[in-house]
């Protein structure tokens, strides 16, 4: 069977389409594994700094709540955590680009 110029140009079109298709399979899988790994961290440390403080909440004025000093931790991989899925997302906005 012989091959013409457009049969050749839409069977590599489907192949590649099915190549991309491969990659990105693979991509969701290593970042899904990633995002399931970071939330049992995050779990860990939230843990991790309950266990640690004591539960005293204060009502400050103006209707703030302030909890004690160990309340940083919380915070701090809140932050991490926004701050990777921030960078994960960019990652794969400027790759599928």
């Amino acid at each position: 069977m012989r091959y013409n110029t457009d049969t050749a140009l839409i069977e590599i079109t489907k192949r590649s389409e099915e190549i991309k298709k491969r990659k990105s399979a693979g991509t969701t899988i290593l970042l899904t594994s990633l995002s399931g790994m970071l939330l049992l961290a995050l779990c860990f440390v939230s843990s991790v700094f309950v266990h640690a403080s004591p539960v005293g909440v204060v009502f400050a004025q103006f209707g703030a709540l302030m909890m004690d000093e160990l309340t940083g931790g919380y915070v701090l991989s809140a932050v991490v955590g926004f701050t990777v899925a921030s960078g994960l997302t960019v990652g794969i906005y400027r790759k599928n680009k």
